[in-house]
């Protein structure tokens, strides 16, 4: 096979005139311009769904962040995979003891604690962070923001329980917003 080259195979099944089962199937060759266009079409769509929420909202290689009564940091980004919308949160002031991984364990059981957000430790700095997930099929403008909101109230809340301090903790998160990459969704989060 020619590098570059592969084949895709779409196959749709339908009830022809007289009651047949038919069947049609679209082979395309040379996937990278049509996978290109797949996640131009999926950048456009979260960039005009930040947009619709505010105009302040612009996404850069399919990452936003935002400050939250300047104490807290949400992080929003397009994971290219997938077309999901990642929205998180880190907390880096929080020491990361086995008391507090036990208490965030607890919160993951069933998303009881969470609110169907899950916790996590960032595997190249250990930070405590909070993260939720929204499908392609779910994230038009609405949904976006009405995940936000709700992921910013709930963050906040576990920030004032925590015990981490909100400017300092913003302050550390500003200085670390950059570093988004698509790679940071290789492996999927896991929930306890």
């Amino acid at each position: 096979m020619v590098p570059g080259w592969s084949c895709l195979c779409y196959r749709h099944t339908f009830r022809g005139t007289k009651g047949r089962l038919t069947s049609l199937t679209f082979y395309l060759s040379r996937l990278e311009p049509i996978t290109r266009l797949f996640h131009m079409d999926l950048s456009s769509r979260f960039s005009a769904a930040l947009a619709a929420i505010s105009p302040e909202l612009v996404a850069e290689d399919n990452y936003c962040a935002l400050t939250v009564d300047a104490r807290l940091v949400l992080h929003v980004a397009l994971d290219d995979h997938s077309g999901a919308v990642i929205v998180w949160s880190n907390f880096p002031l929080l020491p990361v003891t086995p008391a507090l991984q036990k208490r965030l364990l607890h919160a993951n059981y069933f998303w009881q604690g969470t609110g169907g957000s899950s916790w996590s430790l960032d595997p190249n700095t250990d930070t405590p962070m909070l993260a939720e997930r929204l499908s392609t099929q779910q994230w038009d403008s609405p949904a976006l923001d009405e995940l936000l909101q709700r992921f910013a109230d709930r963050a906040m809340a576990w920030q004032t329980e925590l015990g981490d301090t909100a400017e300092e903790s913003a302050a550390a998160e500003h200085s670390s917003a950059g570093s988004f990459s698509s790679e940071s969704f290789g492996n999927p989060f896991l929930r306890a």
